[in-house]
């Protein structure tokens, strides 16, 4: 799913750099994640609100159906505004004012990051003590950051995290996988008329033929 983007980043690599550093740092120019799928196998997926779902689930599915409470330290509100960092300057000088570097260099060299800058008026409004939150990525350009910035914004509006134990069944299995959809009818939490999720987890009991799904969205 990389390859579906276009942006440009820069990762610095010493002796010391891992494999595994270099992918976190190249996956989070664009909110990616790294996950073994269901075989075994390395994936790298980016995390999208969910549009397209892989399966439905009913309530005389569920065997264990709840909402989960946010640990994050927004306490689950929307975001208000969201400052993304990239184009990160891993040696900053301060001393090349009176020297023949341009301007352009010269503020470029002063600061360690630059910052590209997002705003959900309708969520200040709501909520006034939502949260402004801070982000780093290895994106080096102003557009390419302002872009995954608004993306990010959008995706912090989404509060709801479900976990829901169902039975395993063959469709199940081949069907969904971690960051597949997942489409909720519940008597509850405003599921009247289904809601699609994205599965962000998978936890799987063979011996009691169970999956344990958490899903976001």
């Amino acid at each position: 799913e990389m390859s579906a983007t276009t942006y440009q980043c820069g990762v610095f690599a010493t002796d010391e750099t891992t494999a595994l550093n270099v992918m976190s740092e190249l996956a989070s120019a664009i909110g990616c994640f790294l996950s073994f799928d269901r075989y075994g196998i390395l994936r790298i997926g980016i995390l999208e609100v969910p549009t397209v779902s892989n399966v439905s689930f009913y309530k005389d599915q569920y065997m264990q159906f709840r909402l989960l409470s946010t640990s994050d330290t927004d306490d689950g509100i929307p975001a208000k505004k969201l400052t993304l960092h990239y184009g990160k300057n891993y040696t900053t000088q301060d001393d090349l004012d009176n020297t023949a570097a341009t301007s352009e260099r010269v503020s470029f060299s002063k600061l360690e990051w630059r910052k590209a800058v997002k705003d959900n008026a309708a969520t200040g409004t709501i909520y006034k003590d939502a949260p402004e939150v801070d982000m780093y990525s290895s994106l080096i350009d102003y557009n390419d950051a302002a872009s995954e910035c608004q993306r990010r914004i959008d995706q912090l509006q989404q509060r709801r995290l479900f976990e829901v134990s169902v039975r395993i069944s063959r469709e199940l299995f081949e069907s969904l996988d971690v960051n597949g959809g997942v489409t909720l009818y519940h008597d509850r939490f405003g599921l009247q008329n289904g809601k699609t999720f994205c599965c962000i987890g998978i936890a799987y009991n063979f011996m009691l033929g169970e999956a344990l799904l958490r899903l976001w969205g």
